[in-house]
């Protein structure tokens, strides 16, 4: 239940950002009354009662770790089934956050379930926060090396290490990265 409310926590902070992005304007919104409101939205939604609402961890945006990726699975197919198997996430909510459509999410789960029946390894050392698929110029393995590359300062090799692939192709896909965002 409390990745239900963080998850649902997260789509309020997401229909805030929209609504700036459209340049509404929130300054007539008094703060605490939005806090207020969503409080008892969530009282209402999930039968929560007010004490418990103060011991809930605070909400945090989803983290993958970088030990599911594998030589079997593509990285999409491994972030689908983690969030599908591991936070049972359902497809609509995994297209919100990964910035892609319903239909090709049920379509990776089911190919990553075709290639890898066992469950995938979730002790890592490294995690990527799922925000990082946003940028929708850089596939997710480019996304997934950029952020490794500039956020963490891990070399080329550590990153092959991690992602389970070849050195020169960690190169060639920051290179890559660096000329789609030039």
């Amino acid at each position: 239940m409390h990745a239900q409310i963080c998850l649902c926590l997260q789509k309020r902070c997401f229909l805030i950002l929209k609504l700036q992005k459209q340049e509404i304007n929130l300054k007539n919104f008094n703060k605490e009354e939005l806090y207020n409101e969503f409080l008892d939205f969530l009282k209402q939604k999930y039968n929560i009662k007010g004490k418990e609402l103060e011991k809930l961890p605070a909400s945090k945006e989803i983290t993958i770790p970088v030990s599911i990726c594998n030589e079997t699975l593509g990285p999409l197919e491994s972030i689908v089934k983690y969030l599908k198997e591991n936070l049972n996430l359902s497809f609509e909510d995994m297209a919100k956050y990964l910035y892609r459509t319903k239909s090709l999410m049920l379509l990776t789960y089911k190919n990553s379930n075709k290639k890898f029946k066992n469950k995938l390894d979730i002790k890592s050392n490294y995690s990527i926060p799922i925000s990082i698929f946003s940028n929708f110029k850089l596939s997710v393995l480019e996304s997934i090396v950029k952020y490794l590359k500039e956020t963490e300062n891990l070399s080329y090799h550590n990153i092959a290490v991690l992602l389970k692939r070849d050195d020169r192709t960690i190169w060639t896909i920051y290179s890559r990265c660096l000329k789609k965002n030039a």
